[in-house]
Parts: structure tokens; sequence; C-alpha cells
């Protein structure tokens, strides 16, 4: 699969260490391994395990060979577990566990793989034949290193003056590159595969089916993922780069990437052929400390963000129902001052005025009319009438 969503950019080999039988129901063999594979997982393992010998716990090469106190460490463990199981959360923080909790374990993990990839007194192989060294030079045994691209960057007195303190012993060095560093000049020419490809990569046997609840999250709990309550917002970035927002109470297939659990990747549930869409990525909404102004006010914002969204549809008809009753009011006060209305006060008016028309032509047409005939000038509401009565020709 990622051999072909790469177009064969990736390629997937595997060591053979379970021993598996060469044909089918024939008799398998002694799990020893690829000579091929072996040795670089184990020196890698071997590294690891080296620098987290220390931590309390340690099991040693395997479980049945591990040091003598481990045994009692995890009787007393035990018994610390069924002893805490009435404890209020308060008093529970109080323990002091012979193990390490998980996320303390994670975090120092994470640091001691920090420390191995920046490491530069490594003896890798093939490291100088593939030139992943660097030149660097300082002024004095304190101070810093400068690589070679800094020095090109520097004004040029500083350069002069470092220059001249590179010619005392111990001012001037090649060094290896650290793998962190390999990796960062690189990293550069890779291409991210899509998130679409992770619910693949993780298969359908972890994925969750979950309902988004009333406060537009998709609220869990995943041991495998940490501890407490996972949240993300119940809107999904789609691959072409648009959101949709998921309603309260929808049922959605649900991914998160053990490494990257900053996102819950979101597919549409299987339906009765079998068929499901990937929608999107959810983002995940942490809690913030009270104590973190700044993070409070990061979290206000973005909950009101999200709120001025989500009320987005409602303030569109609201502003609809607001003009209807701007109209209506205006309309009312037009039926209340006596304005004509209805379509046949509208008719009369127009009649009127075309009867005034008329008048004013015939009486223009007769001439000008006596002093004495000034009151008469004209029409009563009566005569009108009449005229509409017996017809304009008349």
């Amino acid at each position: 699969m990622l051999s072909d969503v790469t177009d064969g950019a990736i390629t997937v080999s595997r060591s053979g260490i379970e021993g598996a039988a060469a044909i089918h129901g024939y008799y398998e063999g002694r799990s020893k391994g690829n000579f091929r594979f072996k040795a670089a997982l184990e020196s890698h393992h071997n590294l690891a395990h080296n620098e987290l010998a220390a931590l309390p716990g340690q099991m040693g090469l395997s479980r049945d060979r591990a040091p003598e106190a481990l045994h009692g460490m995890d009787r007393v463990n035990k018994a610390l577990l069924k002893a805490c199981a009435g404890l209020p959360e308060e008093r529970l923080a109080l323990i002091r566990s012979p193990f390490l909790l998980f996320d303390q374990f994670g975090d120092i993990v994470a640091e001691v793989y920090r420390r191995i990839n920046e490491r530069t007194d490594h003896a890798l192989e093939g490291w100088e034949q593939a030139k992943l060294l660097v030149s660097e030079i300082r002024s004095g045994p304190d101070a810093a290193w400068v690589s070679h691209e800094r020095y090109q960057a520097l004004p040029a007195h500083e350069q002069d003056a470092l220059a001249r303190a590179a010619e005392q012993p111990g001012n001037a060095r090649v060094r290896k590159l650290s793998p962190q560093e390999v990796w960062d000049a690189g990293r550069a020419r890779l291409v991210r595969l899509p998130p679409t490809i992770v619910p693949r990569i993780l298969g359908p046997g972890l994925g969750v089916e979950r309902r988004v609840g009333r406060n537009a999250l998709v609220e869990f709990q995943d041991r495998a993922i940490g501890p407490g309550i996972h949240r993300y917002l119940a809107v999904c970035l789609t691959p072409a780069g648009d959101q949709v927002r998921l309603a309260a109470g929808d049922n959605i297939m649900t991914w998160v990437n053990p490494f990257d659990p900053q996102y819950l990747h979101v597919c549409r549930p299987v339906d009765d052929q079998g068929h499901k869409g990937y929608i999107g990525i959810c983002k995940r909404w942490d809690a913030v400390c009270r104590a973190d102004t700044e993070a409070v006010h990061r979290m206000m914002g973005a909950a009101a963000h999200q709120e001025k969204e989500m009320l987005a549809g409602v303030n569109a008809r609201g502003a609809d129902l607001v003009a209807q009753r701007a109209e209506d009011e205006r309309h009312n006060e037009l039926v209340l001052a006596g304005a004509r209305m209805t379509e046949q006060e509208h008719e009369i008016d127009a009649a009127v005025d075309a009867v005034t028309v008329r008048a004013a032509d015939r009486r223009a047409a007769i001439g000008p009319a006596d002093e004495s005939d000034e009151q008469d000038s004209e029409f009563s509401a009566a005569e009108i009438a009449d005229i509409l009565a017996t017809g304009l020709d008349q």
C-alpha cells in the first residue's frame, strides 16, 4: 500500500525474524533473524536500552532475566494499586510509586532520543565517506563554535578577528554532523504523505466509530493516546482546504495517529454497501492551565471565533427577520396614516388622475376661464365620482 501511494518511492523489506515456513503448511524454522537487518535493528535497540538503563523498572535483556529488584518493585506496585482504588483524586496524587507514570516515562524517552539524535561523538558507518562533516572555529576555549556558513555571514572585521583566533591550537576542528543535522538538511526535499493515507496505514482495526457531541466537540478516552479526556473540534479540514462542520449527533469513523495526536482523522461510517469516504482532520481542543493567562486568552479567542462561525447561519436568518420587522412597521405607519394601500385604492387614484388630466385638456381647448369661474377651476369630489360613474368619454 505504501509503495502504491508513493509511486514506488517507499519500499518495505522485512527481516523474517518470525521463522515462518518457506512453504505454507511445512515445518517452520528457528527464529534467528536476517543478518541484513539484525545488526542494524539490534544496534539501534541496544543504544536506546543503554541510555534508558538508569530508569526505575528496567527489564534488562528480557523479563525472565530482569534485575532481581524488579520482582519486589512489581509486587509493591500491585499492592499500591489495590490500596489506591478508593482514594480521592487529591490523595491519589500524593502516592509515590516505585515506577514512573506513563506520561513521565514518555517525556524522558523523548528527551533521551533528542540527545541521541543530536550527538556528534558517534561512529556511525559511512559518515566520513558521505562527507557529513562540518568545519568550525572559535575565538577561545569558552566561546561557541562557529560554522563556515555562519562565518561567511559575519561582518568583515569580525571575520578577521575570528580567523586570527582560529590560528591558535584548539580553536579549529572538523566534526561529524549529528543525525538530527543530517535529517534537517534533507527534510526539505521530502514529500509529506497526504492525511488521507493515515486511516489506511493504521488499518480498520484502529478505527473507532464516535458521535459528535452537542458542544461541537468529539470527546473520548483512550489510554493508548494518553490519559484523560481527548477533545477535538468538530470542524473538519478537507484535503481540498475547505471546512466541513460536523453536526451534533453525527456518527463518524475516527483514527488518531499515536505519533501525531494533534489531529483526529475522520471518515464517514461504512454503509450497507461497505463504502466510506474520507472527510478530513479535526484539530485537538486542549484545556489550558488557568494560571497561564496568555493561553487562556488564546483559547477564549478561539472559542469566540468558533461561536461566531456556529452563529453565522442564525445571524443571517436573524438579519432577515429584523429587515422584515422594519418593513412591517413602515407598512403599518402608512396604513394608519390613511395612505392608499390596496390595489383598488390605487386604481381609483389612477382614475382620478386621468379625469383631472382629461378635464384640464378640455378646459384648455375651450379657452381661458372667466375670473368668476376661478372658484370652479377644480373638480369637486362629487363631480369626479359622477364622472367615474358615467364614464370618462361623457
